[in-house]
């Protein structure tokens, strides 16, 4: 095997795009956003070597990852939003900025296709679209403690 098959074996690509924003809506609400974008269209995995063949070259691949071609590739999207809003911030001084409330919602896309290094069955793939949202309140004590109590969903189609 020449040292471009090897690498062809340990290589990878991978594209990313993250972003955020804040928005104040008034002096005790806010509203932040971000999105997430990965792109990996191949991931190739080498394999694991015995200490035997790590002495006899650190740079081979696993002889079952290279007849089965062993890879991975995943897109993934994700975009969300979330609100805080703070009710005590409008001047009521007795709760000394105690309390606060957190929304969010998201929805994510995962395409993901694996390669595994063994015969009859060694393909994990999958389609997933996913979202989610959920509160929660907080209770900040002069002590520094915070006490909370939310829900949270998370739900699934998969195709």
């Amino acid at each position: 095997m020449s040292q471009r098959d090897i690498e062809r074996l340990s290589g990878f690509k991978q594209s990313q795009l993250n972003g955020t924003f804040t928005y104040q809506l008034a002096k005790n609400q806010s509203l932040k956003g971000q999105f997430n974008y990965t792109d990996s269209p191949y991931a190739n995995d080498p394999g694991s070597l015995s200490l035997k063949q790590v002495t006899n070259g650190r740079r081979l691949a696993r002889e079952a990852n290279i007849v089965y071609q062993t890879t991975e590739k995943i897109n993934h999207l994700k975009f969300g939003l979330s609100h805080q809003y703070a009710p005590n911030k409008k001047g009521i001084d007795a709760l000394n900025n105690a309390f606060e409330i957190n929304s969010y919602a998201f929805f994510a896309q995962r395409n993901f296709l694996g390669l595994l290094p063994f015969l009859n069955g060694g393909v994990s793939a999958f389609k997933r679209n996913y979202y989610g949202l959920g509160s929660k309140a907080v209770f900040k004590g002069e002590n520094k403690r915070t006490v909370g109590c939310g829900n949270r969903s998370c739900f699934a189609k998969r195709p």
